[in-house]
């Protein structure tokens, strides 16, 4: 694919010139660096509430944190970053073409799904690489505060959890793609995390989507029997593919 090196450069520029490499990563260590000091201090902290504000109430805590507590904030904490995802990614393309940048680079004898292919493998590429800070970070936390975490399992949701964001970029990817202006590009990235939250409640449909993929990470940590781990996955997957796919027929047939 003509201009793919070049539109990769371009597009890690960009990244750094708009803060949102620094925002992303950032974000991420955060999450996890925090997940397990915020489950240790948070019974401490419970009992001052409880002693300043319930007055002859007393609040008895049962047992001491332990790591299934610190994995549950860091999958809590980590289930929020497709938000940050999308609000980074909403104007990736549509924010070029909005400005009239897209036309004046793609009449060049560039390709333009090397065009969509370096706007989506530079944020996947931050994405990883911003979960394995994340992991890195709650791995040693968790380790020091409450003990060893059983690695396969650990590794296991932190991939559930990464193929479940990536396809929350897709998603972003697609709308930037089919609309042209910024707040209707959001939208639609907006608009399908709510769609996907409401169908990952449903019983039997929901594990087949991203946020069900995340729910079932979560059931992991909990020790409980999980089943059907390897279909949610190719789920998930396909409906990245399906994004992909629909932003790249999309942009090829646009008159930009």
């Amino acid at each position: 694919m003509r201009g793919l090196l070049a539109f990769v450069r371009k597009e890690l520029l960009e990244q750094v010139r708009t803060y949102r490499l620094i925002v992303l990563l950032v974000s991420f260590l955060l999450v996890g660096l925090v997940s397990p000091l915020l489950a240790k201090v948070t019974p401490d902290l419970v009992g001052m509430i409880a002693e300043d504000e319930l007055g002859g109430m007393e609040l008895i805590v049962t047992r001491s944190p332990n790591v299934s507590d610190a994995l549950l904030q860091y999958h809590g904490n980590y289930s929020l970053l497709p938000l940050l995802v999308i609000l980074l990614s909403f104007g990736t393309v549509s924010g070029e073409k909005s400005r009239k940048t897209a036309p004046m680079v793609l009449v060049k004898p560039v390709s333009r799904r090397a065009f969509l292919l370096a706007k989506a493998a530079v944020p996947a590429a931050l994405i990883l690489g911003g979960t394995l800070l994340s992991a890195a970070g709650c791995l040693l936390y968790t380790t020091v505060l409450f003990g060893e975490i059983h690695l396969a399992g650990y590794l296991m949701v932190n991939g559930m959890m990464l193929s479940s964001l990536l396809c929350y970029l897709s998603l972003t990817l697609m709308g930037s793609v089919l609309t042209r202006s910024l707040p209707a590009a959001a939208g639609v990235g907006l608009g399908g995390y709510v769609v996907f939250a409401v169908i990952g409640a449903l019983p039997f449909l929901g594990k087949y989507t991203p946020a069900g993929l995340s729910g079932l990470a979560g059931q992991i940590i909990l020790g409980r029997e999980v089943s059907g781990i390897a279909w949610s996955l190719l789920a998930t997957a396909c409906f990245t593919l399906v994004f992909l796919v629909i932003a790249d027929r999309a942009l090829a047939r646009q008159e930009l």
